[in-house]
């Protein structure tokens, strides 16, 4: 057993109450189909029973909670503090920390959050929207320049969104949910209106966000990166012209012939 090894058993202990908890009540049972030798069991079960473990415990979960709150401000203003403190605690017993990054770990509570009967439809579209505002943070440019192509492209290369881009589709007034992220209170009915959004990262790192028409998200949903254009032509009538002012607008790239 290495030093590394009986570390992270015990950072096991501080993350997981789970963990914690079977340590405390079995004792050396716990940690039978572990690595640990017998010497390095007690010292485990010892820590685990020493309330003074109890200190880096509550720091590791505010700590948690500390990043969430930075990472998704909105939504977990709008949940409130006893659901949001309630949520993170169980959120924690099932998603050990994989991450020091804040965004990260917002992600991943977002993640969580997302089935849960506490998120209305709502405050559904404010945590989609810090959602995607994280992806974009942590987005990398995968392909080199030298992979995309300018107008005009080749009819068989393959529209896709501009890096650092997001499409995103909300069920409610996006003036409301641009209120309610100005840090506006919740709506008391909101207005259901869907529309889609583009959301969109500037080279010097300011977020553009616009309200497209309908016949401009439907056109920007195509450009997956995952059909060409002679089909994306065929299939949906879109021209080459369709496709040159969609990328002289900023809204898509194309990835060269496969």
């Amino acid at each position: 057993m290495t030093l590394a090894q009986f570390q992270a058993s015990l950072a096991e202990l501080i993350y997981s109450p789970r963990r914690l908890g079977a340590v405390r009540t079995l004792g050396s049972a716990a940690l039978e189909t572990s690595d640990l030798d017998e010497l390095e069991q007690r010292r485990l079960v010892s820590l685990a029973r020493d309330p003074h473990l109890e200190i880096a415990v509550i720091l590791q979960l505010r700590r948690r909670l500390a990043a969430v709150l930075t990472a998704l401000p909105h939504t977990c203003r709008l949940l409130g503090d006893a659901i949001t403190s309630s949520l993170m605690r169980e959120y924690r017993t099932v998603h050990p920390p994989r991450s020091s990054y804040f965004a990260e770990e917002g992600i991943a509570f977002a993640d969580f959050l997302s089935t849960r009967s506490e998120l209305t439809p709502f405050v559904a579209d404010v945590l989609a929207f810090e959602l995607a505002v994280l992806e974009l943070d942590l987005e990398k440019e995968w392909e080199s320049e030298a992979a995309l192509q300018s107008v005009p492209p080749s009819p068989y290369a393959y529209p896709k969104l501009a890096p650092q881009s997001r499409l995103l589709n909300t069920r409610h007034e996006p003036e409301e949910i641009a209120t309610v992220l100005r840090g506006g209170a919740l709506p008391h009915t909101p207005t259901r209106r869907p529309r889609t959004m583009f959301l969109r990262r500037t080279s010097v790192g300011d977020l553009q966000v616009e309200v497209l028409e309908d016949y401009l998200a439907s056109a920007l949903r195509l450009c997956s990166g995952e059909d060409t254009i002679i089909n994306l032509r065929a299939t949906h009538g879109l021209s080459d012209d369709d496709f040159a002012a969609l990328n002289e607008a900023g809204y898509v790239v194309f990835a060269q012939p496969r």
